[in-house]
Order: C-alpha cells, then structure tokens, then sequence
C-alpha cells in the first residue's frame, strides 16, 4: 500500500472464490507484513498461515467462527452481554485476549467498538433485507453484533494501539477505490461478445492501460506528498480525467523519449 506496487495480479475463474484466493496467495506474504483483507478472505486456515509466516493480520470476525475468552477459562464470548456491559459503563471499545476457532484455537486480540445509533439502525436494515431474500429472520446475535464494529489482529498492543485500529482498518477502502475506479471508469467489464483470443486479447490490452495510468499516478501522489501539505490526489478523479484525456496522454508519452 505505502509502494502503490501490486503484488500479484492475476485473470482466474470467475467461480474462484476469496477463500480460496487466500489460500493459493499465502506465498505473497513476508515476515513482518500486515495484511488486510475483506472478510470474504478470512478463514482459522489462512490466519494460520500468516501466524506461520511471522506476519500480522488486522480483520473484521467472520459470522461463522466463534471466538473464547482467555482469561475466562476459555469461555465463549458472549457479545451481548459484552454490548450491555458497554453501554452501562459507558466504554467506546472493549480488548481482549482470545482464541479464535473451535478447533484452531488461534491466539489473538479482539477488540469490539460501540456503534452509533444511526450507524445500528443502517446496518440492521441491510441485514433483515439480505436475510428476508433467501428466506430467513435476523437472529438475536446479528442484531447484537450490527451494534458493534469487532476486529481481530495478532499484533502486539505496541505496535497497533486499540484507538487506531478503526483508522487503520479504514486503509482498506482505498483499494477498494482503486477498483472501484478500474471499473466504473475505466469501464473494463464492458467488452461486446467476441471470440476469446480477442476477448483476452483486449482485457489483457486494457489491463496494462489501466496499470501504465497506474504509475502515472503513483508519480503525481509522490511528487504531492513531498511537495505540498494536507493535500493529496484523487485516485477517482485522476482516472476520470486519463479517460477522457488518454489519446493526448499517449501522444505525450510517445513523444518524449526521456519519460520513464
């Protein structure tokens, strides 16, 4: 994220899913790297694998893995007891040291945010309307839990402060924009049907496009970080502007021999 670089990036099938992602890029990740992804990613097998690899995870909980109170006998935590504990005592954030698995028993920190009322009620809304699709009710414990914002990391208390986690956490979303980007402007899902050497031919041709703006932005973002105060580009509207400008871009680039 610091580099802009991209570590890996491939074309796979699109009935490959995120789990199974994370399992097959665990090579990617080096000693001392923290790495977060979207939920969808998150197993006990694939935190394993970071843990082995000597590196650090920051993720949101997945619904399915429960997760057990160290200092508790191992008790399984129970979140609305732990919200109405919150509340009546008035506490933003509550951290604990837990085991995260049934079986994995995967040492790490828990540390569960209070949401506000508004923010409750958006997410309980989207929730009752997802479960209602595929013909079910909104439990107890996801109501509990859309009152709350819970994340797990295997980091040291030194290195990643609870009042930070939120903040860093939130460095997600930008590549989601990235993509986001890639997408909405850059258009590159919007191919008409035709053979698949072409079709290839011309994803592979866009892709490149997209990584050679790419690096023109990363350029323009390191000359604002060391140029100028409080002020940053946006990936959003840099995107926007290379595709509308890209003929006289690619003029440009052609014409000086000395750009690297």
């Amino acid at each position: 994220m610091l580099s802009g670089n991209q570590i890996d990036l491939q074309l796979t099938s699109g009935c490959r899913n995120d789990q199974q992602d994370s399992k097959e890029s665990v090579d990617n990740v080096n000693k001392g790297d923290l790495l977060i992804r979207d939920l969808g990613y998150v197993t006990t097998t694939y935190l394993k694998s970071v843990i082995n690899k000597e590196a650090y995870f920051l993720n949101r909980i997945p619904s399915q893995v429960h997760v057990y109170d160290v200092k508790n006998q191992h008790e399984k935590i129970d979140f609305e007891k732990l919200y109405k504990k919150m509340k009546k005592y008035d506490l933003p954030y509550v951290e604990l040291d837990v085991t995260m698995g049934k079986k994995a028993k995967l040492p790490c920190r828990l540390i569960v945010f209070r949401n506000k009322e508004s923010t409750y009620k958006s997410r309980l809304k989207r929730t009752t309307k997802n479960t209602k699709s595929i013909g079910c009710k909104v439990s107890k414990e996801q109501k509990t839990k859309s009152r709350l914002d819970i994340y797990i990391t295997n980091t040291e208390k030194e290195m990643i402060k609870p009042e930070s986690i939120k903040s860093i956490y939130s460095l997600r979303w930008q590549i989601e924009l990235v993509f986001k980007a890639w997408k909405s402007l850059c258009r590159i899902d919007k191919i008409k049907k035709v053979k698949i050497h072409r079709f290839e031919c011309m994803l592979l041709a866009g892709l490149i496009w997209i990584l050679a703006n790419w690096k023109v932005f990363q350029y323009i973002n390191k000359w604002f970080t060391e140029n100028v105060k409080d002020k940053t580009p946006s990936i959003w509207k840099f995107f926007k502007l290379a595709t509308k400008s890209h003929l006289q871009l690619r003029r440009i680039i052609f014409r000086n021999e000395n750009i690297t």
